[in-house]
């Protein structure tokens, strides 16, 4: 009984007809599909289309456009989406028309030495002026590009023998082993606070003392700042040492 529909003109209360058998009845014109080209009937007079697969291909008919290939010349069927200035029936036409926009006609190459180990290079007007400096590679960049950031006051002497040499490390940590990994002025130590090893006397002017352990003591991060904030980087000595020691036991 569910098959059939309700009507109020009948003893049971049901329709003569089934829902599948009416809906059958309705379908008085017989049209044909406009893309599979099939008969069909429908109730509507207009209807163009048999079913919901020809519905789609009409859709995206609708939207493609008849254009030649780009390379070959064949007609091919282009959606107004993906329509270009260049398209291609296959991907050995697209191939085929690649290498005239892409060998460098458009922008010529000007010729160019690394500024490390002066090789020749080909670079663009505007990558040169974008770039200061050209290397050939990243192992050129490391090494030339300190020629361009270094001090020009120090000489090559002090850019040696600055602070990154074996006998410098060796000194601090034999410092921080003898202090005990502890600050000489507030007690941390490496766990509560950043560690730094400052010269007694300073270390630009003595330089026969840079690598001294008897010239070496241990400050946190905080009191070496407040100390070069109090008393400069230049001229220090162990009477400034002491005192700031005192001030800041005091007021602690």
């Amino acid at each position: 009984m569910d098959e059939f529909g309700n009507s109020k003109n009948t003893k049971d209360g049901k329709e003569g007809k089934c829902k599948k058998c009416r809906q059958e009845d309705r379908k008085k014109y017989i049209n044909h599909c406009k893309i599979c080209g099939e008969s069909f009937r429908t109730a509507r007079k207009h209807v163009e289309l048999c079913s919901q697969k020809c519905v789609g291909a009409y859709r995206t008919l609708r939207h493609n456009i008849v254009k030649n290939c780009s390379t070959c010349g064949k007609s091919i069927k282009v959606s107004k989406y993906a329509l270009r200035e260049n398209n291609y029936c296959s991907r050995e036409c697209y191939w085929k028309a690649v290498p005239n926009h892409t060998r460098g006609i458009r922008s010529k190459r000007i010729k160019v030495s690394c500024d490390n180990c002066g090789k020749v290079l080909l670079r663009t007007k505007k990558y040169i002026k974008r770039i200061r400096n050209n290397y050939c590679d990243m192992k050129c960049f490391s090494e030339g590009i300190g020629k361009h950031r270094r001090d020009p006051n120090l000489t090559d002497e002090d850019r040696l023998r600055m602070r990154n040499y074996p006998e410098y490390t060796s000194w601090r940590n034999k410092v921080l082993q003898l202090s005990g990994n502890e600050c000489l002025v507030c007690f941390k130590n490496n766990k509560e606070a950043e560690l730094h090893v400052h010269h007694v006397l300073n270390f630009s002017t003595h330089r026969e003392l840079r690598t001294e352990v008897s010239n070496g003591v241990v400050l946190c991060k905080e009191c070496h700042e407040d100390f070069h904030r109090t008393y400069g980087k230049e001229l220090n000595n162990k009477s400034q040492l002491e005192e700031f020691k005192y001030m800041k036991s005091s007021f602690c």
